[in-house]
């Protein structure tokens, strides 16, 4: 039975729904972002979590911001969240974050 269960965990967690996030980490001091695209949402969530928690900066792109405004200037804001299609998802997730850069001021991007 135990063999059984186990084939189950695994096929169920080979057809769960795959998802991908454009995201924002956003300096809320100077109101610029930084506009990300991932394929795994929930790593982004804990990756960001994690850099706030220990004080280091995620991105090249906000290091200086980060060391002069601090981690807890920054937080993580979801733009957009798609599901996962068998046919070209990196690219309509690399797409989406172009078309989310385009909406936003050039001066309030990194």
């Amino acid at each position: 039975m135990e063999k059984e269960r186990r084939r189950e965990l695994i096929r169920d967690y080979k057809e769960r729904p795959l998802r991908g996030l454009v995201y924002a980490i956003e300096n809320q001091k100077r109101g610029r972002r930084l506009i990300l695209a991932e394929t795994d949402p929930q790593g982004a969530r804990n990756r960001f979590a994690f850099f706030q928690m220990t004080g280091d900066c995620p991105r090249s792109e906000l290091a200086a911001d980060w060391r002069a405004d601090g981690p807890q200037a920054f937080v993580l804001v979801e733009l957009e969240e798609i599901e996962k299609k068998p046919e070209a998802f990196r690219e309509d997730l690399k797409a989406l974050g172009e078309l989310w850069r385009e909406r936003e001021k050039p001066e309030t991007l990194y």
